[in-house]
């Protein structure tokens, strides 16, 4: 229930509060109606609000979508799989949710790794370095639990070890 604890009985209250949500951050359909329900608003009510909602374009799946993703990107420092658990989350249409899936530059997600890596080797180079094993497990950890995959991590690794090769070899 809200705040004031005012039950969602009309159209026009339901179209505000829908308003106000919005204002604050873009919503998928579902968690709108999910939100609507939950403050007592008819299955009538919502169906009129999400329909007018989506008639003006306030309420739209993909533009949600585009933000969760360039948000994603501009961050870098998590992998796909942070992104496809935030778009479920999210409730972001599969259809919607999949054509950004497919767009993500494997490249990118490899250099945000190493990245990565490089930030947990710089930050404490005792705990930290790529010939101890269990060092290097709690650095693939890190990486799991940020969303990468494990072939990402495998070929970031391996770009990170050849990178102290070469500047071993200089």
């Amino acid at each position: 229930m809200r705040k004031n604890k005012k039950e969602l009985k009309t159209f026009n209250a339901a179209f505000d509060f829908s308003l106000t949500k919005l204002s604050y951050r873009d919503h998928s359909k579902i968690e709108l109606e999910n939100k609507l329900r939950q403050n007592g608003a008819t299955s009538e009510i919502i169906d009129a609000v999400i329909n007018k909602l989506l008639e003006y374009s306030y309420l739209n799946e993909e533009r949600f979508g585009e933000s969760i993703f360039n948000s994603w990107q501009l961050k870098g420092t998590h992998g796909i799989n942070a992104l496809k658990l935030k778009f479920k989350k999210r409730f972001i249409e599969d259809s919607v949710a999949q054509k950004y899936i497919d767009s993500c530059d494997y490249d990118l997600e490899v250099k945000n790794a190493i990245n990565l890596i490089k930030k947990y080797l710089k930050k404490n180079t005792k705990k930290y370095n790529l010939t101890d094993i269990k060092a290097k497990n709690a650095i693939k950890r890190g990486l799991i639990y940020r969303g990468f995959t494990f072939d990402t991590i495998n070929r970031a690794f391996e770009e990170v070890k050849n990178m102290d090769d070469l500047e071993c070899n200089e």
